[in-house]
């Protein structure tokens, strides 16, 4: 008699858990969104566009460094921009990109202590000396001495 309980009450069980796992699918279809019954649309996806944007900024912070930033987007998603600084003693950074059908291209152009002309990848750089009175800082090195930069081993 025991073992009949146990099977009714299992058979019970079974039939409780099915009705909740049916319960829940049809909560899930009914807050899924309508796109993801209906599957991939090319129609929707193939014709939406870029939206066009333009945006800038220019700051100083309290040390008197200029930072600024411009980029603005076209309707087919090609995009322009700028950026850059340039501290209180004169030493700056300012870049030019573009990224477009053709890729993204650069152009930076620096007076940074230590900045090299070079072309790396699709990036033009242009270096200045610093202005002067900035200091430029070279680590000691030495090839057989392995102590920290500055200082011989």
């Amino acid at each position: 008699m025991l073992s009949k309980g146990l099977l009714c009450l299992f058979f019970v069980g079974c039939a409780l858990a099915q009705e909740y796992a049916d319960d829940q699918t049809a909560r899930e279809q009914q807050l899924a969104p309508n796109y993801a019954r209906q599957g991939y649309n090319p129609d929707i996806y193939e014709t939406a566009r870029a939206e066009p944007y333009d945006f800038g900024f220019q700051s100083t912070d309290e040390f008197g460094t200029i930072m600024n930033r411009q980029e603005s987007s076209d309707n087919n998603g090609a995009v322009r921009g700028s950026y850059g600084y340039t501290d209180p003693f004169g030493v700056f950074r300012h870049v030019d990109y573009v990224a477009d059908e053709y890729g993204f291209r650069a152009e930076v152009k620096s007076n940074e202590p230590g900045m090299g002309t070079q072309s790396p990848a699709n990036v033009q750089i242009y270096a200045e000396p610093p202005p002067a009175g900035v200091i430029v800082e070279r680590p000691y090195y030495h090839p057989h001495h392995h102590g920290q930069a500055g200082q011989p081993g």
